[in-house]
């Protein structure tokens, strides 16, 4: 991170701004962005002062402990999900907006790595496939007959199973795939990243 611009320079630009120039014209007369002039000005008004704000020290200050121990465990959860779908879940359950960047980096600092999945046959997983389906008609079962909507053709090529995942480093990233490329079954489609 460069070194924040100079205290003498920010009370100049401040004192400009204070004869009654505009932000534009400051920012051109001081070669700065018109963002940065207005930002010294807000803070100005807000704290009485332009020293610059403390460094929050990586991303820890970012999503704190509560947003990173969502993210690990979204990660853990979804191995395959995009950083844009980790955006999105952060913003939606803990009203966290933070960059793709970011969230690349805790998980870099974590250990994880995006690579190619290692596909097993779905018969493998036929334990859990068979609880799912007993949750599944269970549901189904509580639902009145009149109030169910029953879709043709809706199924989701397995074909367009994302091929890579995060994994720890040194871990294969493991996934369920069906036996013959093509084979339909019901899921929802995610974008590729």
């Amino acid at each position: 991170m460069p070194a924040p611009y100079p205290i003498a320079l920010r009370e100049r630009v401040v004192a400009l701004l204070d004869e009654g120039r505009e932000p534009l014209e400051v920012s051109r007369l001081m070669n700065l962005g018109v963002a940065t002039v207005g930002r010294w000005k807000r803070h100005f008004r807000e704290r009485g002062n332009v020293e610059p704000l403390a460094a929050t020290g990586g991303t820890e200050g970012k999503l704190g402990v509560e947003g990173r121990e969502f993210l690990l465990t979204f990660v853990a959860q979804r191995a395959d999900a995009t950083l844009a779908e980790m955006q999105d879940a952060l913003f939606e359950h803990l009203d966290i907006a933070v960059t793709d960047g970011t969230i690349s980096s805790i998980l870099v600092e974590q250990g994880y790595t995006w690579k190619k999945k290692t596909f097993r046959l779905r018969e493998a997983d036929a334990e859990a496939l068979l609880e799912l389906q007993k949750e599944f008609m269970e549901v189904a079962a509580s639902i009145p007959p009149e109030r169910m909507v029953f879709l043709d053709e809706c199924g989701a090529n397995e074909a367009m199973t994302p091929m890579r995942a995060r994994s720890l480093q040194g871990e294969r990233a493991y996934a369920p795939r069906a036996t013959r490329r093509g084979e339909k079954g019901v899921g929802r489609r995610r974008a590729h990243p």
